[in-house]
Parts: C-alpha cells; structure tokens; sequence
C-alpha cells in the first residue's frame, strides 16, 4: 500500500512538472538552433557576458579584500580583483578581440585536454578502453590544431556555435526528461490499475 502512495506521489510531481520540462528544453533548442544559425551574434553575446562575469567577479573580490584588511593574501586578492575588472572591462570596450581572446585560451584548453588524456592512455597500458582514450585525446589536439589554424576569423563564430550546441543538448536534456516523466506517468497509472 505505501508502494501504491509513493508511486502516485511521484506521478504527481511528474505530472506537475512534465510541462515544465517540455518548455523549457524547446526553448533552449530554439536558442541553440539560433545561436548556431546566427553564429557572430552569438559570438558577440558570450564575450559580452564574459566581460559582464569578469566584472561582477573582480567587484566582488575587490570589495571582499577591502572588507578583510589584514588578512593573509589580501593584497594578491586586490590584484586578482583588479585583474578580473580590467580583462572585463577590456572585453566590453572590444568585444571582438574578447572573443578572439576566448578562442584562443579554448585552443590551449583544448590542445592541453589532448595531450593529457594520450599521456594517460599511455599510462593504462593494454587496458580496456585506451584505444578510445587516445582517440579522445588526437581528436582533441586536431579541434585545437583546427581552431587555432583558423583563426582569426574562427573566433568570429566559434564561441557562438559551442554556445549552440550547449544550448540544444541541455535543452534536449530537459525534454527528454520530460518525455520520461510522460512514459513513468503511464506506467504509474497503469500500476495503479492491477
């Protein structure tokens, strides 16, 4: 009986939020199939957020070394605050080289998460799964080699199109979610039933 009442709980929390669900990833598809249909304006919108972040973050640790003088490490806090403030601020005033800027610390990211994970496919020696590990890993330097190849005009969409792509597989995240919630909805009624 207390099977019975947990089950229709969970049906009711799915059924409230199922709708939810379903919005809230169409409209994070949609977002995505626009940031990668119009990909420089999107572009644009990350390194002007980035600034935005960079900012608020600097103001915040500047605020928060003011507030503990005296502390250990507060001068370099200051600097990292300030530090934060300028690279914002500098993104803002251009938005164009912040974006090229990003794309080029995403090249090093990606160049350095190749070059890592072959070293430690190296390490696994004849286990299962290395082969893919090195795959991962070539596949992350070529990305790299690719973007950084390209640039500058790949900084002008890059950022835009991964931008795109994060959105639709969040947003495809969420509406799966709330088909599943659907199909246990059927089930859970269909339990109920018998």
């Amino acid at each position: 009986m207390s099977d019975h009442n947990t089950d229709k709980g969970l049906s009711g929390a799915m059924q409230r939020y199922r709708n939810g669900y379903l919005v809230a990833g169409a409209i994070l598809i949609l977002g995505g199939i626009l940031a990668i249909v119009f990909p420089f304006i999107s572009t644009l919108a990350t390194a002007i957020f980035v600034g935005w972040v960079l900012i608020m973050s600097g103001l915040v640790e500047v605020a928060h070394a003011l507030s503990v003088r005296g502390a250990p490490a507060v001068v370099l806090n200051l600097l990292a605050g300030l530090l934060s403030l300028g690279v914002g601020t500098l993104i803002l005033f251009d938005p164009l080289a912040g974006a090229l800027s990003l794309t080029l610390l995403l090249g090093g990211f990606l160049a350095a998460d190749g070059i890592i994970r072959i070293l430690s496919a190296a390490q696994m020696s004849q286990r299962p799964g290395q082969g893919w590990v090195i795959v991962n890993g070539v596949s992350s330097l070529a990305l790299a080699a690719a973007l950084l190849w390209l640039l500058p005009d790949a900084s002008l969409y890059v950022l835009g199109i991964l931008l795109g792509i994060d959105l639709i597989v969040a947003g495809g995240t969420l509406f799966l979610l709330g088909k599943v919630a659907k199909v246990i909805e059927d089930v859970v009624a269909r339990k109920g039933e018998l």
